[in-house]
């Protein structure tokens, strides 16, 4: 029994040395507060535009392994699309789920829809829709960092809005694992 114990505090300290290590590099990250964040500091611009804003973000959620900069910056490009193309008086919802692997965190806006065959193209570097104002970078760059992460940005689109999903892991993908 005694055996039993002294593994399983060897056990508990090499994961507790783990955390702190990832936490030391910047590599856990609570996704939920980086969002509350963002919405707060993208209030004004909301305001302004009378947009309505709703984040559905869980009070209990997991870290992620992510880094805070890469993610801080794609949500922040997300939200700024969504602050300049969602019509004054629209809705923004950011909704957060947990999965078995993962957290999903998914930026929806009430804009207009994105044809099908356009939707892949809107992640390439200096690509724009037809008719939209901006420089083509923001999802580009939020494509990019996601993809560092071994995941994919997603996006639909329909007559109601257009969500943007980034799904992230509770821990580092395998190397070599293929994007989901």
């Amino acid at each position: 029994m005694l055996l039993l114990d002294s593994e399983g505090r060897i056990l508990q300290w090499n994961l507790a040395a783990q955390r702190l290590f990832t936490e030391a590099v910047g590599l856990v990250l609570d996704l939920g507060e980086l969002a509350r964040g963002a919405v707060e500091e993208w209030s004004p611009a909301f305001r302004c535009r009378q947009l309505q804003v709703a984040p559905e973000l869980l009070p209990e959620r997991p870290p992620v392994w992510a880094d805070r900069q890469l993610m801080a910056q794609a949500l922040w490009n997300l939200l700024s699309n969504a602050a300049k193309f969602t019509p004054a008086g629209g809705d923004i919802r950011i909704r957060m789920e947990v999965y078995v692997d993962a957290v999903v965190l998914t930026v929806f806006d009430s804009s207009s829809h994105i044809p099908p065959e356009q939707r892949d193209r809107i992640f390439g570097w200096f690509e724009t829709l037809l008719g939209r104002r901006g420089h083509g970078l923001g999802l580009a760059f939020a494509r990019l960092a996601v993809e560092d992460h071994g995941r994919r940005i997603k996006v639909e689109s329909n007559a109601r809005g257009t969500p943007f999903t980034i799904r992230l892991l509770w821990r580092p993908p395998d190397a070599g694992a293929v994007p989901e």
